[in-house]
């Protein structure tokens, strides 16, 4: 009995920090059918509590309710407050731990934190090379299957790319035209910007 126990925590612990792990496992990324629950970022689970992010590895932050207004200068981002007092890193990624912000490292990933919670992650930039194969965006559907929500992005009547929405997965990824590559992929609940572009019929397939 005690060894089924050891057993059993040491499949679980490695099903939680191995298969789960969404920079590590492109095939598990793809799947439909996905449990976002059981699914981590750089050992980051999504839903786990943000205390669990390293502090340390935080470059840069958005969307602190403290933070009235930002900068960057030298390759750095200096934060303000409604008052115009410049804040500091660590107190903004504390205010937005506590209340909601979005986290990023500096190698291309950012996680979104809700009241405490790790509530959303996406990871673009080199570690979307595991999928440099995918050229078009019908090979893109051909691997990942067909979206619950399709928007066309377009700018000044350019077209520019395709933001599609995966429900059961909860999975948002954005497809470049121009350079014909995926440039980010999300997981979480579907963003502000993708409620307010999909229509009636789109959100009601998506939401049911």
């Amino acid at each position: 009995m005690a060894l089924r126990r050891v057993l059993a925590l040491f499949f679980g612990h490695f099903h939680a920090t191995g298969n789960s792990e969404v920079l590590a496992n492109p095939s598990l990324v793809k799947r439909r059918d996905l449990d976002p629950s059981r699914i981590c970022m750089a050992g980051i689970r999504l839903g786990g509590a943000a205390t669990s992010i390293p502090l340390n590895k935080v470059a840069q932050v958005t969307s602190a309710p403290i933070v009235a207004c930002s900068s960057s200068s030298d390759g750095s981002r200096k934060y303000f407050d409604a008052a115009g007092k410049q804040l500091t890193l660590q107190a903004v990624i504390a205010n937005a731990m506590e209340f909601r912000g979005i986290l990023h490292y500096a190698n291309c990933l950012s996680f979104g934190i809700t009241e405490g919670a790790v509530s959303a992650f996406s990871f673009y930039g080199d570690h979307l090379r595991m999928f440099a194969q995918i050229k078009t965006f019908e090979a893109l559907l051909a691997e990942f299957g067909e979206p619950d929500i399709t928007l066309v992005d377009e700018a000044y009547g350019d077209h520019m790319g395709y933001t599609i929405y995966y429900n059961q997965s909860k999975k948002l990824m954005v497809w470049d035209s121009w350079a014909n590559s995926l440039s980010s992929v999300r997981f979480g609940p579907p963003t502000d910007e993708l409620l307010g572009r999909a229509d009636a019929a789109q959100l009601g397939r998506s939401l049911s």
